[in-house]
């Protein structure tokens, strides 16, 4: 969830997400996953 700018954390309907399968990249704007990367991306901060 960390961009290439150390500074900058994209979470939610914001972020792409990569494919275990076919590897391509796509967006996944789903309330409940963006609520779990919200508490992920705040709890790496506070690290």
């Amino acid at each position: 969830m960390q961009t290439n700018d150390a500074s900058i954390w994209a979470v939610g309907d914001v972020v792409e997400v990569q494919d275990l399968i076919t590897q391509q990249r796509f967006s996944l704007p789903l309330a409940g996953q963006a609520n779990r990367q919200g508490r992920i991306a705040a709890s790496s901060v506070l690290e």
